[in-house]
């Protein structure tokens, strides 16, 4: 009887532990995003924004299919280094959440579109996902100033982040970024390219040799996953865990949801020019259906929980 009790139990337990209660949502579909989130935070070698943030961009209009998520066309929209203007010009956009406060342990997904400027040339436009963000250095303002991811060692953020650009060609076509409690003082890390990936590694994203010269999510929309779960914290797209780091002396915790774009380079979009299909918008990143929750304790901690207290239970009735 005991066994059968345990066994149920156990059984139980492992079909409800992929739950979890959600702590915070935002698809953008009220218009309201701009209530809910920052001001754009940026870091600019010209000393000046040259993009464009949207809490309300209708993304539908441009023909793009709906988010994986689902909800409607309405999401966060970034560009950046529209103009040339002279010199370094790169660029890096960021935005962090009013309202989510991280809890000790999380599952924060999104939707991301990534638009690759094929006019431009190697493009390499970078999508960023952070997290335990503290908010901007003050007095904020636009030169690098260490408060959004931006390669080349010009700003390692604020907190922890990670970047991915929507086309391969790079060194690095993925980054994470760190600065625990943006004070200035963190650390970049390359995570190699799309094409040093055997192919398949990413469902749904070309990698690998055999899909030259097409890598990375260049015109499709990915899932990216952020997952905190007692000393760990991985990213994932579409699934494939790409990044994991050893959080057990707790050097992120509390702080805020970070989302943005970086152009780090002097090249511009060739706007109206080409073949581009959105020929008056430089190159692009969308994010909609942001979701953060609280996930339940894993079955395997939950099923030895079950047991321990069976197993008291009989003790005390032997």
């Amino acid at each position: 009887m005991r066994a059968t009790f345990v066994f149920s139990l156990a059984v139980l337990l492992l079909a409800t532990a992929d739950a979890s209660a959600q702590f915070f949502t935002e698809d953008f579909d009220d218009g309201m995003g701009a209530t809910r989130w920052s001001a754009p935070v940026v870091d600019s070698e010209a000393g000046v924004f040259d993009g464009t943030a949207d809490f309300a961009f209708d993304y539908g209009a441009l023909g793009i299919p709906p988010a994986p998520g689902g909800g409607n066309s309405i999401g966060l929209f970034f560009e950046s280094n529209r103009t040339d203007q002279g010199g370094d010009q790169g660029e890096s956009i960021g935005v962090t959440s009013l309202l989510a406060s991280l809890p000790a342990n999380y599952l924060l997904t999104m939707d991301v579109f990534y638009n690759v400027d094929n006019n431009a040339g190697a493009t390499t436009e970078y999508a960023t996902v952070g997290v335990h963000a503290s908010g901007a250095n003050f007095p904020a303002d636009p030169a690098v100033n260490d408060d959004v991811p931006f390669d080349f060692e010009l700003s390692d953020g604020d907190g922890l982040a990670w970047q991915a650009s929507g086309d391969g060609g790079a060194t690095n076509d993925m980054h994470r970024y760190e600065d625990p409690g943006n004070l200035e003082a963190g650390s970049q890390t390359g995570l190699g390219s799309y094409d040093s990936l055997p192919d398949g590694t990413i469902p749904g994203v070309p990698t690998g040799s055999n899909n030259f010269p097409k890598f990375g999510p260049e015109e499709l929309w990915v899932t990216m996953t952020v997952r905190k779960e007692g000393n760990f914290i991985s990213w994932s797209m579409n699934g494939a865990q790409l990044d994991l780091i050893d959080n057990s002396d707790n050097r992120y915790t509390g702080g805020t949801i970070l989302v943005g774009y970086s152009d780090p380079f002097n090249s511009v979009a060739n706007i109206g020019l080409g073949t581009d299909p959105y020929p008056d918008i430089a190159h692009f990143a969308i994010f909609d259906n942001i979701t953060l929750r609280v996930p339940e304790p894993s079955a395997m901690v939950l099923v030895a929980c079950g047991a321990l207290w069976m197993l008291g239970r009989a003790r005390r009735r032997g």
